[in-house]
């Protein structure tokens, strides 16, 4: 069995998450993978944040596809110099033998990001997290070499069954599953 190490919103020790340094940092640390979380500007530009609301990570409300780019440039990550960081500079600073795990938290941004991975010829350096089976067909028709992973919360077996019934017709080659216990706790479960 492999185990391979990711550095989860690239995120080191004292380093704001999805930030161009964070991704450097792994790097240099020895991250086998880099997890990004990816939304769009409202000019449609797929951008590294986390959140559905900018104001923890910036400070400015509301969701980041409210603002276009140029606003959102000017915006510095928490307690840093550093501005929110597109996706097409992230795969620029990709070094080495490391991949990119792209959680992709908007559908819409879903062909912008196919096109800077394979004008990058990074097809296979990167894996898609979606929950989206539109998305997850998208790059397994243009992209086949891209690992993607479908993600779905699934409380119940019919949610389990639905989601494992969708990765398999969107050609998934992976699941994460959230599932809540009684106690509300959740795990991840991926194969």
């Amino acid at each position: 069995m492999t185990v391979r190490i990711i550095a989860h919103r690239a995120r080191p020790a004292g380093l704001p998450e999805n930030s161009l340094a964070g991704i450097r940092k792994a790097i240099e640390m020895g991250a086998d993978g880099i997890e990004l979380d990816v939304r769009r500007s409202l000019d449609s530009v797929p951008v590294l944040m986390h959140d559905w609301s900018l104001r923890r990570t910036t400070g400015l409300p509301g969701p980041a596809l409210l603002y276009p780019l140029f606003v959102l440039r000017r915006l510095r990550l928490q307690r840093s110099a550093e501005t929110v960081p597109m996706l097409a500079q992230a795969l620029d600073v990709l070094s080495g033998d490391a991949f990119l795990a792209l959680d992709l938290k908007e559908a819409s941004a879903a062909r912008r990001i196919l096109h800077l991975v394979k004008e990058r010829r990074l097809e296979r350096r990167v894996l898609l997290w979606t929950e989206d089976a539109d998305t997850a067909r998208l790059f397994g028709r243009e992209a086949p070499e891209t690992e993607v992973n479908l993600n779905r919360r699934a409380h119940t077996t019919g949610e389990l069954k639905k989601l494992l019934l969708d990765a398999r017709s969107c050609g998934a080659r992976a699941v994460s599953i959230d599932c809540a216990n009684r106690t509300g706790s959740r795990m991840w479960v991926s194969q």
